[in-house]
């Protein structure tokens, strides 16, 4: 306390005393204040939350046995350790390869995740892939599995075929090229001729059937 502040302190008393104590705390910045709110944007998130590793605009190559099989394009990447998890949400571009090497299809997606354990790779969002040969698949969701070397959705899908044949249903299944796939509950009209029991077979557990037969 300055000396200034003793002096005007010792000549008060009683209740005056006390109100000069208080007018004296409020000028000199000594009043109980409430604590600031921590902005939003700078409250820390759980771990769990907070990813360990950001990239952006690069790439992640995934091989096998020392081959090359796919590699995701991505705008930006929050990974999670503690998950084994990457995220994807400023889109993703999977180029996929066969075993010789060769460019064999493209996907693309608004958003994407990646599991590091198993190499799993989901596409969410207006999900597009195109094979070399010209055959386009659009859903919304699906998963490609590096072990087994499929493509596999859940949700509603659109077929269309090098002729511009177009087919719809819900449940898909592919290998990564789009040269073996089935529609697991199909409807809409083709020209041309589906291998209907093939895509029975496939439904009820069997191997995937090729798509429509020439």
């Amino acid at each position: 306390m300055t000396e200034t502040m003793e002096r005007w302190m010792r000549p008060a008393q009683g209740a005056g005393a006390i109100l000069l104590c208080l007018a004296l705390c409020q000028a000199c910045g000594c009043s109980r204040r409430k604590p600031k709110s921590v902005p939003d944007e700078t409250v820390s998130k759980p771990a769990s939350e907070s990813p360990s590793q950001e990239g952006w605009t690069s790439s992640i190559t995934l091989t096998r046995a020392g081959k090359l099989q796919a590699v995701i394009w991505y705008g930006h990447m929050a990974e999670f350790e503690s998950q084994g998890l990457a995220r994807f949400d400023h889109g993703i571009t999977i180029d996929f390869y066969d075993a010789g090497g060769g460019h064999t299809s493209r996907l693309t997606s608004d958003r994407g995740l990646y599991y590091k354990n198993s190499e799993q790779v989901v596409g969410e969002g207006h999900v597009v892939v195109i094979a070399d040969t010209g055959i386009t698949l659009q859903t919304e969701r699906l998963m490609w599995n590096p072990q087994t070397q499929l493509i596999v959705s859940d949700e509603s899908v659109k077929v269309t075929t090098q002729t511009r044949d177009s087919l719809f249903g819900v449940g898909f299944q592919s290998n990564a090229d789009l040269s073996h796939w089935v529609i697991l509950k199909p409807r809409g009209t083709t020209q041309k001729k589906v291998d209907i029991r093939s895509i029975e077979s496939a439904v009820t557990g069997d191997t995937a059937s090729n798509g429509p037969g020439p």
